[in-house]
């Protein structure tokens, strides 16, 4: 058994390459909470923070001092990651379906993979009773009666033409089609004496539109009035911290502060940072 408060923070180590990947700073789970399913990993080199998740299955010595996989083909970028999952819950407050307020997650406990309960304070919740949940709060039903929720009501899709799409039900399909008296009369005519076919005639080509074509510029006319400062070029590694919240302050090694609790993150906490290797708690601490 597993608690996500002892993953988050260790180093993850790829066996084959003998290489850091980088620290654990955050778990993501399904959508009901109900299994582990990537680990989020942070890696801050000299220049850049490196964004990889390792998928939890791939993830073995959870209990040591370092998270194992055993090679750098496990680890994932962002875009191999299918949509839908959230972030642990830890630090999230929880609510019942009355509105009562039963305190904030401080833990997540875990066989493997799969989720046993969330702990709150004293209590613990299995995945069982949550109702539902998102990056903001928790509902759960903390009773024994049974809760049903209510989904929005779903709005009838429009074609791109301006055209509602309507459901056909049984008694339309069988109703009858009447046919005219001309029609009835073709059908009764022998088949001789139908009038020929006549051959379709393909639809004329649309007329061209105007093509405008771009003009080649010689590179004698051309020249750079501006180019972004090195310093800028750097700051696009770290863009994704932008604007997230600090769920803990962080402090330099000399006491200096470097972002304060429930501040947003600029670009000044992020060189700050920077400059005290403190890159990872930034990220490891925001939400």
């Amino acid at each position: 058994m597993n608690k996500v408060s002892d993953i988050l923070s260790k180093p993850v180590i790829s066996l084959y390459e003998a290489k850091n990947i980088g620290t654990v700073t955050n778990i993501l789970f399904d959508k009901k909470l109900q299994n582990a399913k990537y680990l989020l990993v942070y890696l801050d080199s000299e220049d850049d923070v490196t964004q990889k998740y390792l998928p939890f299955k791939d993830a073995g010595s959870l209990e040591s001092d370092a998270v194992t996989v055993k090679n750098t083909s496990k680890i994932q970028s962002r875009w191999a990651v299918p949509p839908g999952l959230s972030l642990n819950p830890i630090n999230l407050p929880i609510y019942n379906h009355n509105g009562k307020e039963l305190g904030r997650i401080s833990d997540v406990r875990l066989e493997g993979a799969e989720v046993l309960a969330v702990v709150a304070g004293e209590r613990e919740y299995t995945p069982g009773v949550i109702l539902s949940k998102s990056d903001e709060i928790v509902i759960v039903n903390d009773g024994g009666e049974r809760i049903k929720l209510t989904p929005p009501p779903r709005i009838p899709r429009v074609s791109a033409d301006g055209k509602k799409t309507v459901k056909v039900t049984d008694r339309e399909k069988a109703a009858p089609v009447s046919v005219s008296a001309y029609d009835a009369a073709a059908e009764d005519r022998p088949a001789a004496a139908q009038p020929p076919a006549q051959p379709l005639r393909p639809a004329p080509p649309p007329a061209p539109a105007d093509v405008n074509i771009p003009v080649k510029i010689s590179e004698s006319h051309t020249s750079v009035t501006k180019t972004p400062p090195e310093s800028d070029m750097k700051k696009l590694g770290y863009v994704f911290l932008l604007g997230k919240i600090m769920t803990k302050s962080i402090f330099a090694d000399n006491g200096d502060l470097i972002a304060d609790k429930d501040c947003a993150i600029d670009t000044e906490a992020i060189e700050r940072a920077k400059a005290n290797n403190k890159l990872v708690h930034l990220a490891l601490h925001s939400k």
